[in-house]
């Protein structure tokens, strides 16, 4: 492969190129142009949260966040993702039939969904709870691959994250056609 480095002989400072690895080992450089820079700045940087409320607490993050269609969860820092794929985030919303469905994350492929369980009566039927408090913190059972399916007020599930380390613990506290609201807490 050729490429002429104009950042060789000194056209553009270090911090405006980035390195490139080729199959064969070579390295070469490419210049950065100003849409480009943007975007690796944005990588370096990391991604922007979208402010949730939260508990500072090493172990523990507590907050409230607002899912719409297609966006995700990462509860470690509170996190809503926007095109959200299930692969980086802990869990995803989707548009279902009434209002929304939400459903674990999966890694490292799509065919490793996370563990998400419901919490059901004995009866079967899915138990109401008033706030993340009374949800067990009890682990979801290993292959159990549920999904919240048309999300009410008051509806409760634990799941394996994805992102974040442990689990969490999460309770739908308003649900629309377009979006959810959640309480969460992880363990």
């Amino acid at each position: 492969m050729h490429y002429r480095d104009p950042c060789t002989e000194g056209e553009c400072p270090p911090e405006s190129r980035v390195e490139v690895l080729t199959d064969s080992e070579e390295t070469f450089y490419l210049p950065l142009v100003s849409p480009l820079r943007e975007t690796i700045d944005e990588i370096r940087a990391g991604y922007q949260a979208t402010p949730a409320t939260t508990q500072e607490d090493e172990s523990a993050h507590q907050g409230t966040l607002q899912l719409r269609w297609d966006e995700g969860a990462v509860f470690m820092n509170g996190e809503v993702r926007s095109n959200a794929s299930p692969l980086n985030v802990d869990l995803i919303c989707y548009k279902a039939s009434k209002t929304v469905d939400l459903k674990p994350g999966a890694g490292p492929t799509m065919a490793n969904e996370k563990p998400m369980q419901m919490l059901r009566t004995p009866g079967g039927t899915y138990q109401s709870f008033n706030s993340v408090d009374g949800i067990p913190s009890d682990n979801p059972k290993d292959g159990s691959r549920e999904m919240l399916h048309n999300a009410k007020p008051g509806m409760g599930c634990v799941l394996q994250n994805n992102v974040s380390p442990g689990f969490t613990k999460i309770l739908v506290k308003e649900a629309t056609a377009d979006s959810v609201t959640i309480e969460y807490e992880t363990f």
